[in-house]
């Protein structure tokens, strides 16, 4: 029974099946087991006989994904058919894990929907499955998509394809990945930086930015505040990987909503920097802090 209403369960567990020649007759198997499923496929047109066929096959690399929360009624049925194989973790998990009981890949069903999510707005023929190790999943930063046809999306950004937006490489459980279509700057949420040098550049530039801003608004000057929604809109939830870096971001986050007037989320901004602020020792760090309090 596939399912295609995207909704979650976040306690549901999802398989991988695999076959060197996985059939697509597996559907009424697994119909009759009762498990759910999906099995992306695609149409096309062979030539047989001299004339041509429309056939069905399995798209993403002879794999279906099972979910059940059933692992050993699964395994039985995989087992009991040759044709199949649970796919498996590379690695054990100590020395006294045996080869005879191996680790399957499991994927989360939270994960699961994003990636069906990410392929659903290609034609089948389109869609750029890739293996995960074929890209550098480090390289970038970790976004959420938000607003639009890919809202809720989670992955890694590919910076190269423009200066704030592009396209995101979504994986699934590190066994397969595929692109979202482009993304508008608009719609992306950073979450994490791929790389500190990304960090103190946004800092960097954005500071003066701020401050000029500031000043007008103290004068009775300013014009235009959207440079400062975009921001908020943009780093509200992004995790630094230090205290020092956290407290500046969250400064500027600070300074932001005073800005722009949303002064309830200031001051619950104000509240989450009183309590990294124990924990920060540099001197230009608290001076940074100074301008924005």
């Amino acid at each position: 029974m596939e399912k295609k209403d995207g909704c979650s369960d976040s306690t549901k567990v999802w398989y991988v099946l695999k076959s060197p020649y996985l059939s697509i007759s597996i559907r009424k198997e697994l119909d009759e087991k009762g498990f759910e499923y999906f099995l992306p496929t695609t149409f096309t047109m062979v030539g047989r006989e001299g004339h041509k066929v429309r056939v069905e096959r399995s798209l993403v690399l002879n794999m279906v994904f099972v979910a059940t929360d059933n692992y050993d009624d699964l395994r039985n049925w995989v087992m009991a058919n040759t044709a199949y194989r649970l796919m498996i973790m590379h690695q054990r998990r100590s020395a006294l894990d045996s080869l005879s009981n191996p680790i399957p890949v499991r994927i989360r069903d939270a994960e699961m929907q994003m990636f069906r999510k990410a392929i659903s707005f290609y034609r089948d023929d389109e869609i750029p499955y890739v293996k995960s190790e074929e890209v550098n999943l480090e390289a970038g930063d970790e976004v959420r998509i938000i607003g639009g046809a890919f809202d809720g999306v989670e992955g890694i950004l590919l910076s190269q394809q423009g200066k704030e937006g592009g396209k995101v490489i979504v994986s699934l459980s590190k066994i397969l990945a595929v692109q979202t279509l482009n993304i508008q700057p608009e719609y992306l949420q950073i979450i994490r930086f791929g790389n500190n040098r990304h960090l103190y550049k946004v800092v960097e530039l954005y500071t003066p930015r701020l401050r000029n801003a500031v000043r007008e608004k103290s004068e009775g000057t300013l014009k235009n505040d959207s440079f400062a929604r975009v921001f908020v809109n943009r780093y509200s939830m992004l995790e630094c990987g230090t205290p020092n870096s956290q407290i500046k971001i969250d400064a500027l986050m600070y300074a932001s909503y005073k800005l722009i007037g949303e002064d309830e989320k200031a001051a619950e901004m104000l509240g989450k920097i009183n309590s990294i602020k124990q924990n920060i020792k540099s001197k230009s760090t608290f001076d940074f802090l100074n301008e924005w309090l």
